[in-house]
């Protein structure tokens, strides 16, 4: 699977792209690939789970332990909420 997301230029590319072009765009497309676990994953995501029901159901899909499955699970929920593709509400 490929997620495909706009991403925002900083400002300091932002500046130089205003010396070289007329037209500058503000963002720009960026994809990430997943694998089989992220698939997995991001199929988890409905809005309504919280992240220890992510983990108990990720664990329990591929016979890992809860503290394997946290630290998968955890390391790539905050990857995508680094890159702006899904946000994390308090209860």
């Amino acid at each position: 699977m490929i997620l495909t997301y706009q991403a925002m230029y900083k400002p300091f590319f932002l500046k130089i792209q205003k010396i070289i072009r007329q037209n500058s765009k503000k963002t720009f497309t960026r994809k990430i690939q997943l694998d089989g676990l992220g698939v997995d994953v991001w199929s988890l995501l409905d809005g309504e789970k919280n992240v220890k029901a992510i983990i108990k159901k990720f664990a329990t899909r591929h016979t890992l332990n809860y503290k394997e499955a946290e630290i998968s699970v955890t390391l790539f929920l905050r990857s995508l909420g680094e890159k702006g593709l899904i946000g994390i509400k308090e209860p």
